[in-house]
């Protein structure tokens, strides 16, 4: 990744994060914490297995009023935003020679945002807490642009969130780009994904999708286009999860060589282009584009 890349991702990051009850105190910790993760050791470019260890809780503060408890928020909010500041600003100066590289920036940015919640849980109710990061982190964000001026209830919002949450909490300080670990990660992201449907409803969680980027928008219209039932962006979205999950589990097995890997992939592929078939019909899919599709290994037009 450029610089300029992880530049612009640490000006997002500023909104992200903040907080906390002492700027520098809370830096300090954030910075003995990632000393003490467990980590296999490697390059700077490599892979990083990250374990985070529990957060102490912090002592429980009680009897703050409703303008205490804002003031505390509006303080740890911009604490955070300073130390995030600083953390970019160094890494920005240090560019490639920065300690660690980009996994440690990242992790850093990682572990602050967990030292935020606990600074915030220390005073906050479990729903004014919620209520805080529904606002303020990465997945209270996701949720409300991707369910927006939908006709999704507060809990239901609240219960899709909460599943966001817990399932990038869990990754958050993993940086592992092998194999098997893309595929855990994929599996636990489809089993969440498969969790808040359930908690949403196929059409609820249509928008879901559609604010997760273009390709389901593409499919839906694709399925409009050709006169085809409501069901099938859905049914599509779910063959396609499938077949990326089966082409992780062959690229994290060992026991297979390049020409078995290859004939495997290709059987992978024309199961799939079964599927899609059944759903759509060989005209349609001659003629989707790239948009709906691309995730899809097909042969070359004549």
């Amino acid at each position: 990744m450029k610089k300029s890349g992880i530049l612009l991702l640490a000006l997002a990051m500023l909104v992200l994060l903040s907080g906390g009850l002492r700027w520098w105190v809370s830096y300090r910790r954030a910075q003995s914490a990632e000393k003490d993760l467990p980590m296999r050791e490697q390059s700077r470019d490599a892979s990083v297995i990250v374990v985070p260890p529990p957060l102490a809780p912090r002592p429980r503060i009680t009897g703050l009023s409703a303008a205490e408890k804002s003031a505390r928020i509006e303080k740890i909010r911009a604490d955070y935003d300073e130390i995030t500041a600083k953390i970019s600003a160094d890494y920005g100066a240090a560019g490639d020679k920065f300690p660690g590289g980009v996994n440690a920036f990242l992790r850093q940015l990682a572990l602050l945002a967990r030292e935020k919640h606990a600074d915030l849980a220390a005073f906050l109710a479990p729903r004014e807490l919620e209520d805080v990061e529904m606002r303020d982190t990465p997945a209270g964000q996701a949720t409300q642009r991707q369910l927006g001026d939908t006709m999704a209830t507060e809990e239901q919002r609240r219960s899709a969130f909460e599943l966001e949450r817990a399932f990038e909490d869990k990754f958050a300080l993993t940086f592992d780009l092998s194999p098997t670990a893309l595929l855990a990660r994929e599996s636990d992201r489809m089993a969440t994904q498969a969790k808040i449907r359930g908690v949403l409803g196929d059409e609820l969680f249509g928008a879901w999708l559609r604010g997760e980027g273009t390709e389901y928008a593409s499919a839906v219209a694709f399925a409009q286009q050709q006169g085809l039932a409501a069901s099938v962006p859905l049914d599509l979205w779910r063959v396609k999860n499938d077949f990326i999950l089966a082409q992780l589990e062959l690229k994290a097995r060992t026991d297979l060589g390049p020409q078995q890997l290859r004939d495997a992939e290709n059987a992978l592929a024309n199961q799939a282009t079964v599927r899609v078939t059944g759903l759509i019909g060989a005209a349609a899919l001659v003629n989707a584009s790239n948009e709906v599709f691309g995730w899809l290994p097909r042969a070359p037009q004549k």
